[in-house]
């Protein structure tokens, strides 16, 4: 047999034959930033993160439990989402800081947009229909 079909027939039921995923692309992406800063730092416990590192990727590319894996990317994506999308609203606050201002609902803690207009007012809540009232300055 050739080196390549004894390296599928071993890959065969493991996570990594099932491709790349966001975590393992993540977790590439600091092992090499890791390697290239011990290059110029060269401390130990830079050391101590690389290779913890390394040999958590290697067991979730060579690890048959792939449900696990799977769930283990798929609670990163969340995360990764929950990041990007409080980041998004803050640059998207920033960009609108002069016509529009932003509340939270009492209720469901949505953020709501308003425009910025001086005074009292009833705001409805889009996602859970409560009324409240609101003050802008």
């Amino acid at each position: 047999m050739r080196l390549r079909e004894k390296l599928l027939s071993f890959l065969s039921g493991r996570y990594g034959a099932q491709g790349y995923d966001a975590l393992a692309k993540f977790c590439n992406g600091v092992l090499i930033f890791l390697a290239v800063l011990n290059l110029f730092v060269r401390h130990f416990l830079l050391s101590f993160l690389f290779w913890g590192l390394f040999s958590y990727v290697l067991f979730r590319f060579l690890s048959r439990n792939i449900a696990a894996r799977e769930k283990e990317n798929a609670a990163f994506l969340r995360l990764l989402g929950e990041i990007r999308s409080f980041f998004s609203l803050t640059v998207r606050r920033f960009k609108e800081r002069k016509t529009n201002v932003y509340r939270k609902c009492p209720a469901c803690k949505a953020t709501i947009r308003l425009p910025r207009k001086k005074g009292a007012h009833s705001v409805v809540c889009p996602r859970c229909k409560t009324k409240f009232e609101v003050k802008i300055r």
